[in-house]
């Protein structure tokens, strides 16, 4: 799995970042504390800690990566999806640093 991503910021469209690295896009799920302290100007450089999430469907997949600006707010994060019945998307909507 991926744990960071650094590149230049594609485009933002409220808590969803497109970062491009190598050559690829990806979007990242931003907490909306952390949205705040992403650039927001197409073409700046961004470098984050991820935390990805495959979800199943069938015989398909997608990976979903919420992004964050230290491994402290990752790690904070993962703690707060180990609480029964919250999971990632509540938790990127509740986190709160």
């Amino acid at each position: 799995m991926f744990s960071r991503i650094s590149g230049a910021l594609v485009e933002r469209s409220g808590e969803a970042a497109v970062i491009e690295a190598n050559g690829l896009g990806y979007e990242v799920i931003l907490p909306p504390c952390i949205a705040e302290k992403v650039p927001s100007a197409p073409g700046e450089r961004v470098a984050l800690e991820i935390y990805s999430v495959v979800n199943l469907d069938g015989n398909s997949g997608r990976f979903t990566y919420y992004g964050f600006t230290n491994a402290i707010e990752r790690e904070f994060f993962e703690a707060l999806i180990t609480v029964a019945s919250i999971g990632p998307r509540s938790a990127a909507r509740a986190f709160s640093a």
